[in-house]
């Protein structure tokens, strides 16, 4: 009895130094998954925290199931295993990987960073929390047996990916390389090439030229009657640029006939006589007002604006040919009527040669009169430049356009096959 009354005043005496039988409690060893978050698309890095407890632990092993589209990448050893000589390794599993901390020692973890684990949040995975549990943990002393194990779950926080605006590129504006007269110096008449080397433009033009291209590279044969300017504009869809080069232009020897710098030839007009057919057309317009077209008049105007001479007799002689009384006819009668008189005009200035680029004269001025009532786009061109009596790109391009009209190869080139068929075609 005194035996136990002495333990019992010993308890006591320990009791009120503040001692209690919590001295002698178990604290079990945890292993923690910690918290991260990151966008899909992107990698993330998990940490996992190790507290050691009253048993020591050498080395622990756990899975961890993984979220479809959590894709598992690498894992290193945190300061606390690496401290203690261990390797921290992954293997995969259905639905997830192990991890296995162990070493060749029986050195046991203390408490801090255990490992960190590399995750990639790949395309397709949805925006959101989730857990990451330790499962199957297991824990083993230095002496190789087992310890109670405890293991805290962690969280995966999922943001959507942000996608930056994809900034709209600087417009570009059209550039002008050169733009070039040859020669800059000519008389009125001569021909006068100017070139040009444009980038970044979907067209441009040449004023007062009225010439309009898509070819950024190339150049156009002009025949100036006095000293002109040319500009060259650039056009694309955000903005246009322009160039000048001016052409100087001194009176030629037989004393020429001014005009207006354009983009044709304008010869000095030859002499001629006036055709005494004075057989005059009358056309009822739609606005109900009346046109009235003199066959001289048109024979004076090709006379005086091609190349070449046509005598009193050729202009009376195709006057004569296409003349009708005074009367009110169609627009469709008038057409016809003059296509019929350029052919005859045609028929008596040409000499048979064929026409090509370069070409000028009567028979040209004849033939663009005959193209620009033929209705094809490159005819419409034509009449609204007007008849110059010069063969050039755009009459080359109506001559084609008629010549696949009329089942002829379309060349562009004016020879004997187009000549027969165009004698013969209203």
């Amino acid at each position: 009895m005194k035996n136990i009354a002495r333990i019992a005043v010993a308890v006591g005496a320990l009791s009120v130094f503040g001692v209690s039988g919590s001295v002698w409690a178990d604290t079990t060893p945890a292993v923690t998954v910690g918290t991260v978050s990151g966008e899909v698309g992107s990698s993330v890095v998990l940490p996992v925290n190790f507290a050691s407890g009253t048993t020591d632990v050498s080395s622990l092993q756990f899975d961890l199931a993984l979220p479809t589209g959590v894709v598992y990448a690498s894992v290193a050893g945190g300061a606390v295993a690496t401290a203690a000589g261990k390797d921290a390794v992954a293997s995969a599993i259905s639905g997830g990987l192990r991890i296995l901390v162990a070493g060749l020692n029986q050195t046991p973890i203390s408490s801090g960073p255990l490992a960190s684990i590399t995750l990639n949040l790949v395309s397709g995975l949805s925006a959101g929390q989730y857990a990451l549990t330790p499962s199957n943990v297991v824990f083993s002393d230095p002496n190789g047996n087992a310890v109670t194990p405890n293991g805290q779950p962690g969280n995966l926080t999922v943001t959507a990916a942000v996608t930056a605006p994809v900034a709209s590129p600087p417009p570009v504006n059209p550039t002008i390389s050169s733009f070039s007269a040859s020669p800059t110096s000519a008389v009125s008449g001569q021909p006068v090439t100017l070139s040009w080397n444009v980038s970044n433009a979907n067209h441009l033009t040449i004023s007062p030229a009225n010439y309009a291209s898509t070819a950024l590279i190339d150049t156009a044969v002009l025949y100036p009657t006095q000293t002109t300017i040319y500009t060259l504009t650039a056009v694309n869809g955000t903005s246009s640029v322009s160039a000048q080069v001016t052409v100087a232009v001194s009176p030629g020897g037989g004393g020429g006939g001014g005009g207006g710098g354009g983009s044709v030839p304008t010869p000095a007009p030859a002499p001629v006589n006036t055709p005494t057919s004075t057989a005059t057309t009358t056309v009822n317009t739609f606005a109900s007002t009346t046109l009235t077209l003199s066959t001289s008049s048109l024979l004076s105007t090709v006379s005086s604006t091609a190349t070449g001479t046509v005598s009193a007799d050729m202009a009376n002689q195709a006057a004569s040919s296409t003349a009708t009384s005074d009367k009110a006819v169609s627009f469709s009668q008038l057409v016809s009527d003059l296509r019929t008189l350029s052919r005859h005009v045609f028929a008596l200035a040409n000499k048979g040669g064929g026409l090509n680029i370069g070409s000028r004269g009567n028979d040209v001025f004849a033939l663009q009169v005959f193209l620009m009532l033929d209705g094809t786009p490159s005819g419409n061109k034509i009449m609204n430049i007007g008849p110059t009596g010069f063969y050039g790109p755009v009459t080359q391009a109506a001559v084609a356009e008629w010549q696949r009209s009329v089942n002829l190869p379309g060349t562009g080139y004016f020879g004997s096959m187009s000549r027969a068929v165009f004698s013969g075609n209203s």
